[in-house]
């Protein structure tokens, strides 16, 4: 009783806390985010969600001792964890979604915390799957290491195995359900399960300061009309040198420029721009590699003439999600960043403009943008002894993700807190709606160099993707080949 009284409690506060930031000086706001496509009088988008029905069957597990294997890190391991109110709304939603499910079907939330970090295929997980002891019902795994496992039949295949799992529900990603399931076999999964993977999408920030000063119009329209391409960022870029010192040179953290990023950011992101993946699929789940192209090839052309020519910085390995100091301190124009990284300008002095990354050119329909691998993936350990109960559980937790966790992730923190005017908050929409996965991208077994090519194209001599491409063409080949056999062999 106590339990239901405080989810009771806690989800009228989410309620009123949405209320509240609808309003400006007593005035609604036009809420960007139309989930349900509802029209005025009709069921608006937080009520769609509150009211979406999972279809589970009623059951009593008994206060089973339901365990999820996460990594221990704090950053990767929000999705689950929440052992108590703090205030935070994000920690708080979590803390109400486990204590849901927990009352709903009798069962108790318990983790276990990976002692490797998870970042190499021998972890505690595989000890425990080797032994045969069924000690976790799911696995929670970082993206570019959860594939390993499938091939050596270690997981079980969510389309057959978990009956309870209803993959044409709004909380499944559709997009990771269809290009990560090699020979129509999916061995992991994400979604509203997953607040994270929101997080993970990359986008774009722009000082608004900046562009006002140099007289610079916002992105906003552009991106409403289709227009956001590569050559329209390109010549703000171009146009941003700007020595500020007056030396004769630019120098990071003295002048100002026009994009700043990580190698590990706009580089990856740039292969993504014209919609293409590394790896596709066929209907039948027949993988092709599909990275190279004449559009890639002048993709990269382009995108690294104005790296290396123009005001463009990049900042070594790291993301730099946010741009770092020079993006801080008003010395970057625009800068890579991710949704869950959007927190971290909250006191940022100047107001900032949030946009996606620009499409290659008109002709792509949309504004591919790239999920990160970092986040976290989930499968199901062949070793979970009852799968119904598993799948009953998973479903519920996402089910209640897409409910609450989510609209007070995205709707509340981001919209809200981060994103500073109604524009920017229509922009994340656009940004959530183009999502994309990619299992090149995130099983970089089939070839570690072109699964992140943008990144190892940066120290490449020239940054010539077509000889680079060459260099790794045949084991990819060879090793994709092996790869769809192996998913045909997996039990």
């Amino acid at each position: 009783m106590l339990k239901r009284l405080l989810i009771l409690l806690l989800m009228f506060s989410i309620i009123i806390t949405v209320l509240a930031c609808s309003k400006n000086d007593g005035t609604p706001k036009t809420n960007p985010t139309n989930i349900s496509g509802a029209e005025d009088g009709e069921e608006d988008s937080y009520s769609a969600r509150r009211n979406a029905k999972d279809d589970l069957p009623e059951r009593d597990f008994e206060g089973y001792d339901f365990t999820v294997y996460l990594r221990v890190e704090t950053g990767t391991n929000q999705d689950f964890v929440a052992e108590t109110e703090t205030g935070d709304i994000i920690n708080d939603a979590v803390f109400a979604r486990n204590m849901a499910v927990s009352e709903r079907f009798n069962v108790n939330i318990k983790f276990n915390f990976d002692t490797t970090q998870n970042t190499t295929y021998t972890t505690t997980a595989v000890n425990a799957i080797l032994a045969d002891e069924d000690v976790n019902d799911v696995l929670g795994l970082h993206g570019a290491f959860a594939f390993v496992y499938a091939k050596q039949s270690y997981v079980v295949d969510w389309k057959t195995d978990l009956l309870y799992i209803n993959l044409d529900k709004p909380w499944w990603d559709h997009d990771f359900a269809e290009n990560l399931a090699i020979a129509n076999r999916l061995f992991a999964m994400t979604g509203d399960i997953s607040h994270l993977s929101i997080g993970a999408t990359f986008c774009m920030v722009f000082n608004k300061n900046l562009f006002d000063k140099y007289v610079l119009e916002y992105p906003y329209k552009s991106v409403i009309d289709g227009t956001w391409t590569f050559d329209k960022f390109a010549q703000i870029v171009k146009d941003s040198s700007i020595d500020l010192n007056g030396d004769g040179q630019q120098t990071p953290g003295e002048d100002l420029y026009g994009f700043t990023t990580g190698s590990w950011g706009a580089p990856i992101q740039a292969f993504y721009m014209a919609g293409d993946r590394i790896i596709t699929l066929d209907s039948d789940g027949v993988p092709s590699l599909t990275v190279y192209n004449e559009r890639t090839i002048n993709i990269f052309e382009k995108f690294f003439d104005l790296a290396d020519n123009y005001n463009f910085y990049i900042d070594g390995y790291s993301p730099a999600y946010t741009g770092g100091s020079m993006f801080r301190n008003d010395l970057c124009m625009i800068a890579h960043a991710s949704m869950g990284s959007l927190v971290s300008l909250r006191d940022m002095e100047s107001d900032i403009g949030i946009i996606p990354f620009p499409k290659f050119n008109e002709i792509v329909d949309k504004y591919p943008s790239l999920v990160d691998a970092g986040q976290n993936i989930f499968s199901v350990p062949v070793t979970a002894r009852d799968l119904d109960r598993t799948s009953i559980i998973l479903e519920a937790f996402a089910a209640e993700g897409y409910r609450n966790v989510v609209p007070t992730f995205y709707e509340q923190a981001l919209q809200v807190k981060y994103a500073r005017d109604d524009d920017s908050a229509a922009m994340l929409d656009i940004i959530r709606d183009n999502r994309i996965f990619d299992y090149g991208y995130f099983d970089a077994t089939i070839s570690w160099d072109l699964s992140y090519t943008g990144f190892r194209l940066v120290n490449h001599p020239s940054h010539d993707f077509a000889s680079f491409y060459a260099a790794y063409e045949k084991q990819a080949e060879t090793n994709l080949a092996n790869l769809y056999e192996q998913y045909l062999e997996v039990n």
